[in-house]
């Protein structure tokens, strides 16, 4: 039975970087990815979530909301210094956030 909690985005994206590398986050990254990807929390993970949904609601293509979703996360996992394993898969993780903005949108939109 699924339900839904605080971190799902952080599971789906440490299921992601598990499923990509092979190798496990240490104990700091493991805390920066959680708030990061916080749906509570204002910054992070879920501001670019909802830009990405408003540029697709405003007719952007999907390629220039992918960019600009690349760019923001590699940006941010450049600032801080324990997410900086995660640069290298910053485009599989715009990837994956674009198709979560999509499948919104369709929701959204029907």
């Amino acid at each position: 039975m699924s339900y839904y909690h605080k971190n799902w985005l952080y599971d789906e994206y440490l299921q992601l970087f598990l499923d990509t590398t092979g190798a496990k986050l240490t104990v700091d990254e493991k805390n920066s990815l959680k708030n990061y990807f916080n749906t509570y929390a204002e910054g992070g993970a879920k501001s670019i979530y909802y830009m990405a949904i408003f540029r697709l609601k405003r007719g952007w293509y999907k390629f220039l909301v992918y960019l600009l979703i690349s760019r923001a996360l590699k940006k941010d996992f450049q600032k801080d210094e324990s997410m900086n394993t995660l640069v290298p898969l910053h485009k599989i993780f715009a990837e994956k956030m674009l198709n979560d903005a999509i499948k919104a949108y369709c929701k959204i939109t029907d």
